[in-house]
């Protein structure tokens, strides 16, 4: 990384640090960190009725709420077809690209199957997959949001990723910004 894409990052935790020290802005954030502590782990992919976990995963906002409807549905008509993309999904010995597309093909295929008469979206973005791989594996992912994605990356002064590769680009520049936190003195 060069001095000036360095500073950058360390000026923007600095900022962001000031911003947490007042409570209004950390008590904005703090249900998303509670959530993840509620549902790490999960979905239980060995669960006996795939179906009811499925729709009692709580995503308050983190994720579309057409997002969570399709999935319910899926879940509710083909439980162990959609545990198995699941399954596919935090499987960490496949490339991170291979399943994140296996993951969005797989529901829209599911979805057309379960909902034929439907021609909508099944809503499984790499915003939603970010929440899912965030659940089930805090510790080594993030909650991705096109919006700040792109808004980083302008900052940065750096090209967007193409579809189904954002979420990638996105966890490479947020690692890089965990690794430049420890130069933040406030």
């Amino acid at each position: 990384m060069n001095k000036e894409h360095e500073s950058k990052i360390i000026k923007l935790i600095a900022k962001y640090k000031e911003n947490l020290s007042d409570k209004k802005e950390f008590e904005q954030e703090v249900y998303k960190w509670q959530l993840v502590e509620r549902f790490k782990g999960r979905p239980n992919l060995d669960a006996e009725d795939f179906a009811a976990e499925i729709k009692a995963m709580n995503y308050a906002n983190l994720i579309y709420m057409m997002s969570k409807a399709t999935l319910d549905e899926m879940a509710k008509a083909e439980p162990e077809e959609v545990s198995k993309i699941f399954r596919g999904l935090f499987d960490e010995e496949i490339d991170l690209l291979e399943r994140i597309i296996s993951f969005r093909v797989g529901c829209a295929v599911l979805y057309k199957k379960v909902n034929s008469n439907n021609n909508n979206s099944v809503h499984q973005s790499e915003r939603e997959i970010s929440v899912y791989l965030t659940y089930h594996y805090p510790e080594r992912y993030t909650f991705y949001q096109h919006d700040y994605y792109k808004r980083y990356c302008d900052y940065l002064g750096l090209n967007i990723e193409k579809k189904n590769q954002k979420f990638i680009h996105y966890l490479e520049l947020i690692k890089e910004l965990a690794d430049c936190g420890g130069n933040v003195k406030l």
